[in-house]
């Protein structure tokens, strides 16, 4: 709540008006600081419990499934940094807090299907989910990283905070996006392959060679 708090309701989000780095450092405090701590703090019980439920079961069983829960947090991350998309964001407040709910929504529920426990999904399908997500994220990132224009309008409209150029900005806005999901994904996929790299223990009965 502390990272969700910081992205939403502290000067960062008036500097996100001005600086695209730092509208980016808000959506890495949501989807990569936030959305996984929330997730993990699921009681897996409570979780259970609702999938039972006659009503909402269906729904939570769709959400928990790996690949709906990744094609639904990837479809947010590229949608919304289309450049009508996030232009729209920068010029309505209530574009902009629906942003952030999807950002939040949909990582927490790609985040508890990741680290969540259990053997379904199989942790095969958990490193494949991870592995989709860092390739598709890297198109935008990418975009914003190497492009010779600058992608979203309103940033020229707006004063020049901290003597940034709108073009520098946009393109750390890009390696901060790149950088900051790489290294959450090869984390989180660290975590996933855990148990693989677990020697597994002797078979009793059976004496360990002597070297």
């Amino acid at each position: 709540m502390a990272c969700v708090v910081a992205a939403a309701f502290s000067p960062l989000e008036v500097g996100a008006g001005y600086l695209l780095w730092l509208h980016m450092l808000q959506h890495m405090l949501l989807m990569l600081g936030a959305a996984p701590l929330l997730a993990a703090s699921l009681p897996p019980a409570f979780v259970g419990w609702l999938a039972r439920r006659p009503r909402v079961g269906r729904l939570v069983q769709a959400l928990w499934n790996p690949w709906t829960a990744t094609a639904m947090y990837n479809a947010a991350v590229v949608l919304w940094h289309v450049p009508a998309a996030y232009e729209w964001v920068l010029r309505s407040e209530s574009a902009h807090a629906l942003q952030h709910a999807t950002f939040l929504f949909t990582a927490v529920v790609f985040w508890a299907v990741i680290l969540g426990p259990g053997r379904h999904p199989s942790p095969g399908q958990r490193l494949v989910a991870v592995g989709v997500s860092a390739v598709v994220q890297f198109l935008p990132a990418f975009a914003l990283a190497v492009s010779d224009r600058v992608l979203y309008s309103p940033y020229l409209e707006v004063p020049r905070l901290w003597g940034w150029a709108a073009l520098d900005d946009q393109r750390w806005a890009g390696v901060l996006m790149w950088v900051g999901m790489n290294l959450a994904y090869a984390a989180a996929a660290l975590w996933v392959a855990r148990p693989l790299l677990r020697p597994e223990p002797p078979l009793r009965g059976v004496e360990e060679p002597r070297v």
